[in-house]
């Protein structure tokens, strides 16, 4: 059985020229809807419909107290406050399950990695501590590979698989 814990997810944080990712520490809520699209078909000589999977509009509910220290929260509340649109709420995530080691072997896991545009919801829902809310929807192709990390996991070098 694989805990919750060890499916870690790291945003894309500008640094200067190069995008590192970081990790998404202290989200309260990151839950994932796949939303499938179907095509479902009832043919005249049959009893019931067929059902076919023919895409995904996947998304990811969030929820986070907001620290002003932690660089990830600072993303999305800047896309929240300034109600950015277009690409410029658009940020890129990998998800590493660190219980599924990857074909490399070593410290390197099984990763996926996909641009996902901000959609806010709700902020400020609490007496006590400014909170943010709302979803990352799918935006791009998942890109699968494996991740890796030179800090003990405060971030991920994600490379794709071939």
């Amino acid at each position: 059985m694989t805990g919750r814990h060890e499916v870690v997810a790291f945003m894309g944080v500008k640094s200067g020229e190069t995008v590192v990712y970081k990790r998404m520490r202290d989200f309260e809520e990151m839950s994932t809807s796949r939303n499938p699209e179907k095509y479902e078909p009832k043919y005249v000589d049959e009893k019931n419909k067929r059902s076919t999977v023919t895409g995904y509009a996947t998304s990811t509910s969030y929820k986070f107290d907001y620290d002003p220290d932690n660089e990830v929260h600072s993303v999305i509340t800047d896309i929240t406050e300034l109600e950015k649109t277009g690409n410029d709420a658009v940020v890129e995530i990998v998800i590493v399950n660190m219980a599924k080691p990857s074909e490399e072997g070593g410290s390197s896991f099984a990763a996926f990695r996909r641009k996902f545009t901000v959609t806010p919801n709700t902020d400020g829902d609490d007496a006590n501590v400014m909170k943010y809310s709302g979803s990352f929807d799918a935006n791009g192709v998942l890109e699968v590979g494996s991740a890796t990390t030179k800090d003990e996991w405060d971030t991920a070098e994600f490379t794709v698989n071939e």
